[in-house]
């Protein structure tokens, strides 16, 4: 499971990149957000509401999503458990998930997380 995130990485950008959904989503959102694993990181980055890219580790960010791998591997399950399923709900839920940085920002562009979040783990699958 170390370094999952950094694994699917390329995949996950090309998935994020050619999703009409998240492509709809997007508005005129101004993000960076990381997702950290242990010590394994990713920093997505949107301009304009369109994905500009997805790097190799934790950047300046907006905010970050952290768990350890326990967490993230049910969340990357095909179908995984409740509260496993959402980002918001292991925020709110899961002891071990630990978020920092900006809440007002998260709770703003919830939605392209959720989808970001969704294509990571149809990629991981």
């Amino acid at each position: 499971m170390s370094g999952t995130f950094n694994r699917i990485r390329a995949d996950w950008e090309s998935a994020c990149r050619a999703d009409a959904e998240l492509a709809n989503l997007g508005g005129g959102a101004q993000l960076r957000f990381a997702v950290q694993c242990g010590g394994d990181a990713v920093t997505l980055q949107f301009a304009d509401g369109r994905l500009t890219g997805i790097r190799a580790q934790a950047e300046q960010a907006d905010f970050a999503l952290r768990a350890p791998e326990g967490v993230w591997g049910r969340f990357l399950q095909p179908v995984p458990p409740a509260p496993y399923d959402n980002v918001l709900a292991m925020k709110f839920r899961v002891p071990e998930f630990s978020f920092a940085g900006d809440e007002q920002k998260l709770l703003q562009y919830a939605h392209l997380v959720r989808r970001s979040m969704e294509l990571a783990r149809w990629v991981a699958n």
